[in-house]
């Protein structure tokens, strides 16, 4: 996690980024940290606040360093 949106995000929403992105569910995640799935949803809420994505998809793209022009915007 190279990039400077990522140093927006805490140490345990880093954390759930890594494994939202690898393609774990929320449950799964939640399974995997020892958490309440209510409590990964509301992590996923906030890094998709901090990040200003909408997507899993977006939260991919950032991982691999893409960028995605239309969140500028928003």
């Amino acid at each position: 996690m190279k990039n400077k949106e990522l140093q927006l995000l805490a140490k345990r929403e880093r954390e759930v980024f890594q494994l939202l992105v690898s393609g774990q569910s929320t449950k799964q995640i939640a399974i995997e940290l020892g958490l309440k799935s209510n409590t990964i949803s509301t992590i996923k809420r906030n890094i998709f606040f901090k990040l200003k994505i909408s997507t899993v998809i977006e939260a991919y793209e950032i991982s691999k360093g893409g960028k995605n022009d239309s969140r500028k915007s928003k």
